[in-house]
């Protein structure tokens, strides 16, 4: 990936995406929008450009992601109200909508994962801060795809991080990254998701932005990130216009809102931490 220029990659990520947006144009004429096959064209394309922006992250060539990142708001907009005039006038049911986002929210928790597992924070804003309708401010992409499942009755789990991990456990692909290993792939996926919600919050002031899909597990999956968040570590890259105060803010937040949303779970252990420098962080917050 390293070998290819700017114009070539952007050349190739437009054919990408030309071939999804056809590919839902055809699967928009079939009546089953429950029917497996459906889609499936346009989803191996998908995985390509998360190849394609994993490689990238891999490679340090951050600049290069936002392309990906272009292509696959460009699709997320293609797939619901945003979709571009240049698509068939072809009435798209919610369900197809909301599945379609989904498809590309996952490819964007495994940019982010990945992101978080090699310390590339500086990519993790454009990974979180896309506006499908750049009207509404402060509602950002990810939080837009839980939004359309929940209406649908499509979120009965409750989270992103069991059926993303799932996906990248099915693609070798993207598994080893994460050495083969199951419960690194979650605890990836929810640092990233923490991230990604202390991010939204501070950029748009609330709380209401993010949706906590970390919250389905115990918190040791998620504590690392917060720590080094609260000690100055790397991660501060990715919020750099949050002062400890509002930091300190967000994450007692967000550990209510998830504590909250997950009490029947019985996984997220609101008001406690297993690391002293979270807890030393907040009380000198106070």
């Amino acid at each position: 990936m390293s070998a290819v220029g700017g114009s070539e990659l952007r050349e190739l990520l437009l054919v990408a995406e030309d071939e999804v947006l056809r590919a839902w144009e055809a699967a928009a004429q079939e009546p089953d929008v429950e029917n497996p096959s459906l889609d499936t064209a346009a989803n191996t394309v998908l995985d390509r450009v998360a190849q394609v922006g994993v490689s990238l992250i891999e490679n340090r060539q951050y600049d290069d992601v936002g392309l990906v990142v272009d292509t696959l708001i460009h699709l997320f907009r293609g797939a619901g109200e945003q979709r571009p005039p240049t698509l068939s006038v072809v009435p798209l049911a919610p369900e197809r909508q909301a599945l379609r986002w989904f498809a590309i929210a996952t490819r964007v928790y495994v940019l982010g994962s990945v992101a978080v597992s090699l310390q590339a924070f500086g990519v993790i804003r454009q990974l979180v801060l896309q506006q499908p309708n750049e009207m509404r401010k402060g509602r950002y992409w990810l939080r837009d795809t839980v939004t359309a499942l929940a209406r649908l009755k499509r979120f009965e789990k409750k989270s992103f991080i069991g059926p993303i991990s799932e996906y990248i456990a099915e693609r070798p692909v993207f598994f080893r990254r994460f050495r083969n290993n199951k419960d690194e792939v979650v605890a990836y996926l929810c640092r990233f998701d923490f991230l990604q919600c202390v991010i939204s919050v501070a950029e748009a002031g609330d709380l209401s932005a993010c949706y906590p899909n970390f919250g389905g597990f115990y918190k040791q999956r998620t504590e690392p990130i917060i720590v080094d968040l609260v000690t100055g570590g790397k991660s501060r890259e990715a919020l750099p216009n949050v002062d400890d105060e509002t930091l300190s803010k967000i994450i007692v937040d967000l550990d209510h809102l998830a504590d909250r949303e997950f009490f029947s779970y019985a996984a997220w252990d609101g008001g406690h931490w297993s690391d002293a420098r979270v807890t030393a962080f907040l009380a000198r917050q106070e």
